[in-house]
């Protein structure tokens, strides 16, 4: 991953002030930018919590009354439980930097790399959590949108 931070302008403007190697330098540059809060809310869409809920696999992320509106919700409109899961456990990464001032400037191979590792983790998770369930996880991109990481269970 530390060959994507040449995509990101702010890191870019770090090594030009730099004075050792990259390795040292992303360290002490994560030192210098990384946030307790941003890490812990970091971790939460890297390795997020998966729960059971009426057979249904999502990441549990979302109050139980929220959860049992969205379900009755999807039901109604005759989604099938992968529809649900899908819908639910998918993450746009263009949500996840809305407020970066250089987010349109960091290239779409950085993005897609970023999802990709997500996409991991989930599997990683999912298989450690669920070990006799199968599941479809992955990143889609449509053109003109950021990457979609995507979680349902399998057939």
């Amino acid at each position: 991953m530390l060959d994507y931070l040449d995509g990101v302008p702010d890191f870019k403007k770090w090594m030009e002030q730099a004075s050792s190697s990259k390795s040292s330098v992303q360290e002490a540059y994560q030192s210098f930018t990384a946030r307790v809060a941003a890490f812990i809310c970091a971790l939460d869409v890297i390795w997020p919590d998966f729960i059971e809920y009426e057979g249904l696999i999502l990441r549990g992320n979302v109050s139980a009354e929220r959860l049992q509106t969205y379900l009755e919700q999807a039901r109604q409109a005759g989604w099938s439980p992968a529809d649900i899961e899908h819908v639910h456990n998918h993450v746009h990464l263009s949500d996840l930097f809305m407020n970066d001032p250089d987010r349109s400037l960091i290239p779409p191979e950085v993005y897609r790399a970023i999802a990709g590792e997500i996409a991991s983790s989930w599997r990683c998770k999912l298989n450690f959590l669920f070990p006799d369930r199968r599941f479809e996880v992955g990143v889609r991109e449509e053109e003109g949108t950021s990457p979609e990481v995507y979680a349902y269970s399998a057939t």
